[in-house]
């Protein structure tokens, strides 16, 4: 069997790259992310949390399900209260806006 000299030459890989790596491909970060998000978003909205799940941001825009028109509307009251404590709070999403959608 012959080696090349790259394999001969190649520095095993460090475990932190490993482990960056996995984290990585498995989304395993992205889902620690979405975790506290949603924990937060708890936080800020109190109560009214129970009728509501977070979903994806999309362009800055957190989408948050909501059971009925009539917590969305609740929500939309304090709209801006509520982006402004998740934007301190995840400054490194950008978020720009809460899209409340009905029928969770």
């Amino acid at each position: 069997m012959i080696e090349s000299d790259s394999s001969k030459n190649a520095a095993p890989a460090s475990l932190t790259d490993i482990l960056s790596g996995l984290v990585s491909q498995f989304g395993i970060g992205r889902k620690r992310e979405e975790n506290e998000l949603e924990d937060a978003w708890k936080e800020v909205v109190g109560e009214l949390a129970e009728n509501t799940s977070v979903g994806s941001i999309r362009r800055g825009v957190l989408e948050i399900r909501v059971t009925d028109a009539i917590f969305a509307q609740e929500l939309l009251f304090r709209k801006e209260e509520l982006l402004h404590s998740l934007q301190e709070r995840f400054p490194d999403e950008k978020l720009t806006d809460l899209r409340f959608k009905t029928g969770n």
